[in-house]
């Protein structure tokens, strides 16, 4: 058995029996960085056969290390299109990896980003109420300050719809309806 056929049925070995993306993948890459130094000293070592396995592993290891910084990416999802721009992604490398128990952790991951994210809201939803934020803070930054005790109103909301209240509350009560001109700020687009 040559060098090269010993090298990819280790890693066909190792394919079939791991479901450590990590694992697979530094091994894979370490292969095939071994497989292409044994190219380029000896090409006719190589069957036809050889090259097309080859070039499947290469698919897969880049399948792994995609996954690997996918799992990473997670950590910052925060609406439902970035959670579901990752499920595609995840389902692309499942596909890859269809055929080797690392497809298990793939699905695993695919489970979890679907159970952890399919409540948050989508992004032009995150992007409308961080504007009405901004727009509420201008909004009490500009207003004229407390009668009562002279700190920042802010706007606050209650059963009668939004008003500006002292920033001191429960400290201070004082309140003021929005004037037309304050409503028509909050509403604007």
């Amino acid at each position: 058995m040559s060098a090269i056929e010993k090298t990819i049925g280790e890693l066909k070995s190792s394919l079939s029996t791991s479901f450590d993306e990590n694992f697979l993948a530094e091994t894979l890459a370490a292969a095939l960085e071994e497989l292409r130094q044994l190219w380029r000293e000896n090409k006719g070592a190589f069957s036809v056969g050889d090259v097309t396995v080859l070039s499947g592993l290469r698919e897969i290891c880049n399948a792994l290390q995609d996954f690997q910084e996918i799992r990473e990416e997670v950590r910052y999802v925060r609406s439902r299109d970035d959670a579901q721009a990752i499920l595609s992604q995840l389902v692309l490398i499942r596909d890859v990896v269809s055929d080797f128990p690392v497809s298990k952790r793939v699905e695993k991951e695919m489970r979890e980003v679907s159970e952890q994210f399919g409540n948050l809201p989508f992004e032009a939803d995150v992007k409308a109420i961080a504007e009405q934020n901004a727009r509420w803070l201008k909004l009490g930054n500009d207003a004229k300050p407390c009668a009562k005790c002279g700190a920042k109103m802010v706007v606050r909301e209650g059963p009668n719809g939004l008003f500006l209240g002292c920033s001191t509350f429960p400290a201070c009560f004082s309140k003021r309806a929005l004037s037309a001109e304050q409503r028509n700020f909050l509403d604007s687009d």
